[in-house]
């Protein structure tokens, strides 16, 4: 399938959107400590993404699931949860993130165009990137994405894995990444019209492992995570333009693109607090 214009465009900014907002949080000013109460809750979200990460990956070793599918259904199903942690991590008054948390969750769940879907997949793959960032040490994140990104290079099954979870998925109206349009107009269509359409899907996979680079690197100043970012966004144009696209490995070049500034820098910070 020939990517469209469109196309080329989105995948980058849909990557500028979710690392600048991964860094925006991290560095915004907060104003005050959280509260007990806000802070509870940030712990609960946390452990539950973590605990249905867990929890899932042990049954599939158990079950011999397809390790890829797998962990791909698993991210969607915490994705809600990411939603909320992100917006709990903006520190507002507790009552008007949890309205606001549920008022988006409520018009997911009723507007099932592309656009609202999107918009609700981004900011739930910034929340759980923003939870790895806070729970797993730098060398368990250079870990798990160089893993993954092997994985990917060895399988090339990145759209394979997409699209087995989504044939499954879709007949009930979920499609299980965010939809990149052929058109403008295709914002919005309803999810499973857009899917049927030949719309691309960019994995969970691909979005949550590079930004959550971009969101640790931004604890170590104020240009390093927009360095860091900038090789996820070289990564993503390698992405488009290679033969294979979003057809082979997906993840290799993104994995390159957010490593190779993360390590240079990772290693320019601890020189420079020892």
């Amino acid at each position: 399938m020939t990517q469209s214009r469109i196309s080329r465009i989105s995948i980058p900014l849909l990557y500028l959107l979710t690392g600048a907002l991964c860094i925006l949080i991290v560095q915004m000013p907060y104003w005050g400590a959280p509260s007990d109460q806000l802070f509870a809750w940030l712990k609960a979200w946390q452990l539950g993404i973590v605990g249905i990460l867990a929890g899932g990956l042990i049954f599939s070793v158990f079950k011999r699931k397809t390790s890829r599918v797998w962990w791909e259904a698993l991210l969607n199903v915490v994705i809600p949860l990411g939603l909320w942690y992100a917006l709990l991590l903006l520190n507002l008054p507790f009552g008007g993130s949890i309205i606001l948390a549920s008022l988006l969750t409520l018009v997911y769940l009723l507007m099932r165009n592309v656009f609202v879907h999107n918009i609700f997949y981004v900011l739930g793959s910034v929340g759980v990137a923003l939870n790895f960032t806070f729970l797993f040490p730098v060398q368990v994140l250079i870990a798990g994405l160089v893993a993954f990104g092997l994985y990917d290079i060895v399988t090339g099954r990145s759209a394979e894995v997409i699209d087995k979870l989504a044939k499954k998925l879709s007949p009930f109206g979920f499609v299980p990444g965010l939809i990149i349009p052929i058109s403008i107009k295709d914002l919005w269509t309803e999810v499973d019209s857009a899917h049927r359409s030949h719309a691309l899907i960019l994995g969970l996979t691909e979005i949550v492992l590079p930004i959550t680079l971009i969101a640790r690197s931004a604890f170590w100043g104020s240009w390093q995570p927009w360095v860091v970012l900038a090789g996820v966004l070289t990564g993503s144009l390698v992405l488009l333009f290679k033969r294979s696209g979003l057809y082979g490995s997906a993840l290799a070049p993104l994995s390159a693109g957010a490593l190779t500034p993360f390590i240079i820098l990772y290693i320019y910070h601890i020189s420079h607090i020892t």
